[in-house]
């Protein structure tokens, strides 16, 4: 039996489509195109055929602004149908189909949409809180253009919101506050109310903030703002020509004070009140410290009665019986002065009142001069005094009135005391016909320099620092020395000795130290 012949399975593949044009020339598969396709297929015009299409667009009007769209399709559609019929009798017959259809279809769009929209401040200050740059007030004006609000500060009416700037109190106002008219709830002439603090001196207002001084008076008109004035010499008192009104409630500028006062500002020792002995408000100069004021100051400058500032020598008021110094005991007192350069100035027991010894350096009441004469003229006396009339001590305020004796000479109490002179033991002090010293028991609070020879509580010399309690509690005003040198007993001149003038000499020496 020849054995029957099997044909080998044959697998046959047909596509489905046509080798020809595409059904459809926009779906891509896989086979060559006909030319001409690509122009009914915009997706073959891309460079490289993939079927992509992009578009991108973009816009610019002072803001960017970037559109970009993608876009991909791909579509994919896969089928394989197979169908084999085996039938068997003594023969084999295969028909074997398969038929395979592919199609892959692929959509794919990505959509992007950029828009970038940016602003760019010209000034980056304007922002930031301070008021810097050009701008007029915070943030505002100037470079920063019209963004000031009604009470902020301006230029002109570019600089505000309301394109309005008071042109006197330059801020930013309603308009209705630079029409000219009273309206609205203005205090005064565009002025007041909600156009701010624009009043000025002496226009009506009712609160402190309707005026530029916020200082809206009792009487409801604006009062000018305090002045400030320039203090360069620290005094505590201001130079008239450098001052400054500021508002009440603001700071005033560094180194000023609240006053006018000074009559001199490039001098520390030159104000009122510096001089209270001679007047405690005038604007007087003292340079000592004396309280007494210059006589002879500069230009502006209150004169005082002081007769030893600005370096001149030290003046003396000496009181003698008759105004003159003929007396030989009053010329040992002029001598001892003139030595020590002072410019003595002389004056009559019948003539002498309080106010002559106003700015003297020292006072000094001779034991010429008569004690009814003198009396209690000089109690007050606010200048430091040497007394040798013991019989005015007690009208003095300084000691119980003098006793009289016929020594000529003392003993020193106080040796190591610069009132004492650098003399020990007892001295001669004076001679002359009928001549003696007068002595007292002073208070407590003196200094005892030199006594009747053995007699230590029979005080010949004594002496108060300032302030010290003198008889019955009475204050010395400035230092006093009471020197006990009598001229009066007895007939013929007195002549003080040289330790006599010694002592003199300390006493003046110790009571304008």
């Amino acid at each position: 039996m020849t054995p029957a012949l099997i044909s080998p399975r044959r697998i046959v593949i047909f596509g489905v489509l046509g080798l020809g044009a595409c059904a459809d020339p926009c779906l891509d598969d896989g086979l060559l195109q006909e030319a001409g396709d690509a122009e009914q297929c915009p997706a073959l015009a891309s460079a490289d055929g993939s079927g992509t299409e992009s578009a991108s667009m973009s816009a610019s009007a002072s803001d960017t602004d970037s559109d970009s769209v993608s876009m991909s399709a791909s579509n994919s559609n896969s089928a394989t149908n197979a169908d084999s019929t085996t039938d068997t009798d003594g023969t084999s017959d295969t028909g074997g189909t398969t038929d395979t259809d592919t199609d892959t279809d692929t959509d794919s769009t990505t959509d992007t949409d950029t828009d970038t929209d940016t602003d760019t401040d010209t000034d980056g200050d304007c922002n930031d809180g301070m008021q810097n740059g050009d701008e007029t007030d915070v943030d505002c004006g100037g470079s920063c253009k019209t963004d000031c609000d009604d009470g902020e500060g301006c230029l002109d009416g570019d600089d505000c919101i309301s394109m309005t700037c008071d042109p006197d109190a330059l801020v930013c106002v309603d308009p209705s506050c630079a029409n000219g008219e009273l309206d609205g709830d203005e205090t005064d002439l565009d002025c007041g109310g909600s156009c701010g603090s624009t009043c000025d001196d002496g226009e009506d207002c009712l609160v402190d903030l309707d005026c530029i001084s916020q200082d809206c008076g009792d009487d409801n008109t604006c009062q000018p703002a305090p002045q400030w004035c320039i203090d360069a010499d620290g005094d505590g008192f201001g130079d008239p020509d450098q001052c400054t009104g500021v508002p009440m409630g603001e700071d005033p500028p560094p180194g000023t004070v609240d006053n006018d006062d000074d009559c001199d500002d490039a001098s520390a020792t030159t104000f009122p009140g510096a001089a209270p002995n001679d007047d405690p408000d005038a604007c007087m100069k003292d340079d000592d410290g004396d309280g007494w004021g210059d006589d002879t100051p500069g230009a502006g400058v209150v004169p005082g009665s002081d007769c030893d500032e600005d370096g001149e020598p030290s003046c003396v008021l000496l009181v003698t019986q008759d105004g003159t110094n003929d007396n030989t005991y009053d010329q040992g007192l002029s001598t001892v002065l003139d030595d020590l350069g002072f410019v003595i100035t002389y004056v009559a027991d019948t003539d002498a009142v309080l106010t002559d010894a106003n700015g003297y350096t020292l006072v000094v009441i001779s034991e010429t001069a008569t004690s009814t004469d003198i009396g209690g003229t000089y109690q007050n006396v606010i200048v430091p005094t040497i007394c040798l009339e013991g019989l005015v001590w007690d009208d003095m305020g300084m000691a119980p009135q003098a006793t009289a004796a016929i020594i000529d000479s003392v003993e020193i109490l106080a040796v190591a005391d610069p009132l004492a002179g650098g003399l020990v033991g007892v001295v001669d002090v004076i001679q002359g016909g009928g001549s003696g010293t007068f002595f007292t028991a002073p208070p407590a609070g003196a200094i005892e320099v030199a006594s009747l020879p053995g007699e230590a509580g029979d005080v010949v010399e004594f002496a108060f620092d300032q302030d010290a309690a003198m008889l019955g509690g009475f204050l010395a005003p400035r230092r006093r020395v009471g020197l006990g040198y009598d001229a009066d007993q007895g007939p013929g001149a007195v002549t003080i000795l040289d330790d006599g003038l010694t002592l003199f000499e300390a006493a003046v020496l110790w009571v304008v130290d």
